[in-house]
């Protein structure tokens, strides 16, 4: 993949959002809020944003969820790190809510979040 020195910026990080879904809306400040809506679904996630290292990293933890409690507390880390020129590797970690819960949808998205750093192109819900 590859790095964008403001990759992390507030107006940038909506768009690199895409990758999970299209319909984002809210603030990538620390301490702010995103809510990810899904086409189709009555379903919404809200992460507060708890760290942003621009561009090599951010936190958000889910502070609500409409499908229940489940999610609540669920921390998402995204961390960049160069391997060579132009290159680099994106760590992504989850804390909290249990791999079975998540069933295969994280394989997709995350599949979907490499094929947008590589490609300018994603499978995002509802896209």
């Amino acid at each position: 993949m590859r790095p964008k020195s403001d990759s992390m910026s507030s107006g940038r990080l909506m768009v690199h959002a895409h990758w999970w879904t299209t319909i984002v809306n809210g603030s990538a400040a620390v301490g702010e809020r995103l809510c990810f809506r899904f086409t189709g679904l009555d379903e919404q996630i809200v992460m507060r944003v708890d760290a942003v290292h621009r561009p090599k990293a951010v936190s958000w933890s889910c502070i609500a969820h409409t499908r229940g409690d489940e999610w609540k507390g669920t921390q998402l880390h995204f961390r960049l790190t160069e391997r060579r020129p132009k290159t680099c590797e994106l760590d992504f970690e989850r804390v909290g809510i249990s791999p079975e819960a998540l069933a295969k949808g994280w394989d997709h998205f995350l599949a979907s979040r490499a094929a947008y750093a590589e490609h300018g192109s994603c499978s995002s819900f509802g896209a």
